[in-house]
């Protein structure tokens, strides 16, 4: 009769690595579904999976008004005309955790899932920021900020410029404060009309434009919250009604903060409807796990792509808050 094999750690080492590795993918998965706030995001970026590795958005600037025409008279012609196109090129981002391969054997792989669960939470957070980017790049033509790359419509000026060219060859646009003016109830009413008047590359203007979102830095959530939320207008005795009220969301990012990477004293009016500050997904968060041939180590690696940017400016109004002049 054969002797029975002894149980031993040389004898089951495999079947623990493999053990662990599906406990670390599961753990992994598990942290990652927590929610990512992206519906919340999506009154503000458009958030969207995709196929492809390169993107091309292009717009198309439509038929201008109708004329009008005496009978008999020929109908004036017109054409539609390209607009500005911004091309997108999707970025890895990753990271590597390994696991000793002494820790799996002696069970102490438990004590090394927390190492996953914050891995998820990177890549959530990454992600996050990732799209704050958009905005926190907005008053630059840089080709990173960050670290992390932004791609642009190519007008050749910042996402927040004073002088947006129309593709028509008409009067320059502006979608920025040009003296940063800080976030007041009056203010904020500057700021939407300069947002509601934005018009088409025909100058024309926008119709359907949505709801509003105000977005700062913790800063200034307070004080945004008190302007858009009130029941009645704030900052007077007087019993007027807000008229902010409902037309307004408001929403707050701690990626706006100074201390990461955003200014404290920034904010910005999205339309809901018309901007176009995009967040294209071509794989969402994976994970993944090798065995080292020559140390049996296991080898975790977790790893995204993405690509951020804005494929147009409309829809957006930025003031950088610090009362300083702004060319951009």
């Amino acid at each position: 009769m054969a002797t029975p094999t002894i149980e031993t750690r040389a004898v089951f080492g495999d079947l623990a690595q493999r053990g662990a590795i599906a406990k670390f993918a599961d753990v992994f998965d598990q942290s990652l579904m927590v929610a990512d706030n992206l519906e919340v995001l999506q009154k503000v970026f458009k958030v969207e999976n995709t196929t492809d590795s390169i993107i091309r958005d292009t717009s198309v600037v439509g038929l201008g008004l109708f004329s009008e025409v005496s009978e008999g008279d020929a109908y004036d012609e017109d054409s539609n005309m390209v607009g500005y196109e911004t091309v997108y090129t999707v970025k890895n981002l990753g990271k590597t955790v390994t696991v000793t391969k002494n820790r799996i054997e002696d069970s102490d792989y438990k004590r090394e899932l927390d190492t996953f669960r914050h891995a998820a939470v990177a890549a959530r957070l990454t992600k996050a920021k990732y799209i704050f980017n958009v905005l926190n790049g907005s008053r630059t033509t840089a080709v990173t900020n960050n670290s992390y790359t932004l791609y642009r419509m190519a007008d050749a000026v910042a996402l927040a410029s004073v002088s947006h060219p129309r593709r028509d060859g008409g009067t320059a646009q502006s979608n920025a404060s040009a003296t940063g003016v800080t976030l007041t109830e009056l203010n904020l009413e500057t700021g939407r009309l300069a947002l509601v008047k934005q018009l088409t590359d025909r100058g024309l203007p926008i119709e359907f434009m949505g709801k509003v979102t105000l977005v700062v830095p913790d800063d200034l959530e307070k004080d945004a919250t008190i302007f858009a939320n009130s029941n009645l207008r704030p900052t007077t005795a007087n019993n007027d009604l807000n008229f902010y009220e409902g037309k307004i969301d408001v929403l707050s990012s701690k990626w706006l903060n100074s201390a990461n990477g955003g200014n404290s004293t920034a904010w910005y009016l999205v339309d809901q409807n018309i901007a176009q500050l995009k967040l294209y997904i071509r794989q969402d968060a994976q994970f993944y796990s090798t065995v080292e041939a020559k140390t049996r180590n296991v080898i975790n690696d977790i790893d995204l792509r993405l690509a951020a940017g804005h494929s147009d400016w409309r829809g957006t109004w930025v003031s950088a808050g610090d009362g300083a002049a702004y060319t951009g």
